[in-house]
């Protein structure tokens, strides 16, 4: 579940950084706009943290005892 929500914002980051070359040539120095791994860098860091703060929750919710769980609501 940790992932859907990161999935449209990185393929728009990247959509977007492939869209406009010149804008971001600017902006880097020793690297190419479109350099390969630093895309796949680019998706795979997000990708990453949206996976990390799913399990994290995931996680801490298989802590909580079901039964109190239930009487809480």
């Amino acid at each position: 579940m940790g992932e859907k929500p990161g999935s449209p914002g990185i393929a728009a980051g990247i959509g977007l950084s492939l869209a406009t070359p010149g804008l971001l040539g600017a902006m880097l120095f020793g690297i190419e706009a479109r350099d390969p791994v630093t895309m796949a860098m680019g998706g795979a860091l997000p990708a990453a943290v949206s996976l990390s703060a799913g399990l994290v929750a995931a996680r801490r919710a298989t802590k909580v005892d079901p039964m109190v769980a239930l009487r809480q609501d």
